[in-house]
């Protein structure tokens, strides 16, 4: 019994590393981040209510300065720099 546990957790070793591999790639690789979501949800609501209720896009432009200003909201505006310990 206790070498079917010990199998068990060696087991769980290789699934972790798995799975936080996977995980990384996906967010690494997958286009996209908060700005880019939150002028996502500013064109939505920008475009909500407008078309008489039809669903028409009329207006779906977001201001450069929007931008700038979620960018500096996440501090993506931010650049770090490396020193020789990173």
């Amino acid at each position: 019994m206790w070498s079917y546990i010990l199998k068990r957790i060696l087991l769980m070793i290789p699934t972790l590393i798995g799975v936080l591999t996977l995980t990384f790639v996906v967010i690494q690789f997958v286009p996209g981040g908060p700005v880019e979501q939150a002028v996502h949800d500013l064109r939505r609501g920008q475009t909500e209510g407008s078309g008489g209720g039809f669903g028409l896009r009329t207006h779906t432009g977001v201001d450069a300065q929007q931008v700038a200003q979620l960018k500096a909201l996440y501090g993506f505006d931010k650049h770090r720099r490396c020193n020789a310990m990173c």
